[in-house]
């Protein structure tokens, strides 16, 4: 162990001893959650199938397809008015407080405006509400006043070097054709109506028919005894019951953020691999940072019991 290093945990009073104690328990704790919860996340990513949406069950999935608006849909970011299907905006000022200077958040507004994920199979509406968004489109930028939320036609090498900044903007994007890999809870959803209505609806197209059996109940007279009897209504009112469910228009799938908090859903420009990457980093990096911390804990408390 370094000298330098043990002079300083020598020099430290009792109480500032305990603060540093405490302060390395603290993070512990905290790198011992930050490595289950990519565990976890990255199990979940891993366990849950890759579903194309025609065939997708109702429950968990794993979709991946193309972002695009929905019908009659125009969204552009509030700051750099780009197409796409996702924002999230952000406006940061510069607050000097005992001659020490911090950001901090003077608007922060996100898209839950619901966009289409389509594949070779079919579409499906994802409702991006409380979804967690990783995207490759990020961009920061800063500038003297709060009407510069456009970035400037500047180099990447010289945003944020106008003279003394006042404020800081970033954007993050969904663009619209982007592909996207979705995990939350696929939903099919039909227009209902409640049984009773829907049994007076029925009694009124077949009431409807019978006015003109040669063109409606023809095709039901099974037997060819020239009447409708029997089990013969039976069919009458599936009939009728099926175009009524019919004249409600095509089911609609959705997926959005599941009910149970355990499950996740995540929004991603990253394939199903290059998020496992992610998460697997995740786990090293904080098992590396807490196998040093605690190292270092237990050097201090042997050091000074």
């Amino acid at each position: 162990m370094d000298f330098g290093l043990v002079d300083a945990l020598m020099r430290l009073s009792p109480a500032e001893f305990q603060w540093l104690v405490l302060l390395l328990v603290a993070v512990l704790a905290y790198l011992l959650y930050r490595l289950f919860r990519h565990y976890r996340r990255y199990r979940l990513i891993a366990d849950t199938p890759s579903s194309r949406i025609a065939s997708a069950a109702q429950g968990l999935v794993e979709l991946q397809g193309l972002a695009e608006w929905m019908p009659g849909d125009r969204i552009l970011s509030p700051f750099s008015g780009e197409r796409c299907v996702w924002y999230h905006c952000r406006i940061e000022r510069r607050k000097r407080l005992h001659n020490r200077s911090h950001w901090v958040e003077d608007l922060d507004r996100v898209s839950d405006e619901p966009f289409r994920l389509v594949d070779d199979s079919g579409e499906c509406v994802v409702d991006p509400s409380d979804a967690r968004v990783l995207s490759r489109h990020h961009r920061r930028w800063y500038g003297s006043r709060i009407g510069q939320s456009r970035q400037p036609e500047l180099s990447r090498y010289t945003l944020g070097l106008s003279l003394n900044p006042r404020y800081r903007f970033s954007e993050t994007l969904i663009r619209v054709a982007d592909p996207v890999h979705v995990v939350g809870e696929f939903t099919t959803l039909r227009q209902e109506m409640p049984a009773e209505d829907e049994e007076n609806r029925i009694d009124e197209i077949v009431a409807e028919w019978r006015k003109h059996p040669a063109r409606y109940l023809k095709g039901f007279d099974l037997d060819g005894d020239h009447r409708i009897a029997g089990d013969e209504w039976n069919l009458v009112r599936e009939r009728a019951r099926q175009l009524l469910q019919e004249s409600r228009g095509p089911a609609v799938n959705v997926i959005r953020k599941p009910g149970d908090n355990r499950q996740p859903f995540l929004i991603s420009a990253f394939d199903e691999e290059g998020l496992l990457q992610r998460h697997r980093r995740g786990m090293l990096w904080s098992f590396l940072g807490f196998l040093f911390l605690l190292y270092l804990l237990l050097f201090a408390l042997q050091l000074r019991p």
